[in-house]
């Protein structure tokens, strides 16, 4: 098995994520652009 890991650099490509793996990732995208979270 291979992962690939690629770095989300906007809260629209953090919202696809969520959406893609049915998941609510997108409610931490203040907290990414604020630097509390990575």
């Amino acid at each position: 098995m291979r992962w690939t890991v690629q770095e989300l650099k906007s809260s629209w490509e953090l919202a696809a994520e969520g959406t893609a793996l049915n998941h609510c990732v997108v409610s931490y995208s203040d907290q990414c652009a604020d630097g509390h979270t990575a």
